[in-house]
């Protein structure tokens, strides 16, 4: 069931004649981003969460890159590498039909999570990349997806760079007793 309102558009780099479609999808949204008309259409956190997207701005940038919070160049620079997908061979677009309703993300979430064990238990990496659903008009031009989609999210798979250290950065979660209320039956 899964199938019938989960889109799941790849695009494989040009490593091999017949996958061109990753780099024209790099090349789009790198260009894009790098335009100054054309800032993303990520909505901001609600006051009450905005939390979790600095400390994770902290942990990545700071901890996982040494990047100063001041460097803004810097930031820029290392923030860019999300639209080229940090040059992994296999870029992917996770969308969603605008008809279902919110609860129905649930469902795209759980085949999504599948999706990334797979990956990792074939010992295959993979990187979420909620930025590149920004630019949503670029990414249904250039991998032809219906204007019925939600873009949610990308997702870069290949193989880790265990030389960075920011891919062995394991992000902070909040404790399962703040987040979960277990009932006694």
């Amino acid at each position: 069931m899964v199938g019938a309102f989960v889109g799941l558009s790849y695009a494989l780099a040009s490593t091999h004649p017949l996958r061109p479609p990753a780099d024209r999808l790099k090349r789009a949204l790198l260009a894009a981003a790098n335009s100054s008309d054309a800032e993303p259409a990520i909505p901001p956190l609600p006051e009450a969460f905005a939390h979790f997207r600095s400390e994770l701005g902290e942990e990545v940038f700071g901890v996982g890159l040494g990047i100063a919070r001041s460097d803004t160049q810097a930031r820029r620079a290392a923030n860019l590498r999300n639209y080229d997908f940090f040059s992994a061979p296999v870029a992917v677009i996770v969308s969603m039909d605008r008809k279902l309703a919110s609860v129905d993300a649930m469902t795209v979430g759980m085949y999504l999570q599948t999706f990334l064990l797979a990956l990792t238990e074939s010992g295959v990496a993979s990187c979420v990349e909620v930025s590149v659903a920004g630019y949503p008009e670029v990414i249904r031009k250039e991998l032809g997806i219906a204007e019925n989609m939600d873009i949610l999210c990308g997702v870069a798979v290949g193989y880790e760079d265990d030389t960075m250290k920011v891919n062995h950065l394991r992000t902070m979660r909040s404790a399962v007793e703040e987040t979960t209320v277990l009932l006694n039956a």
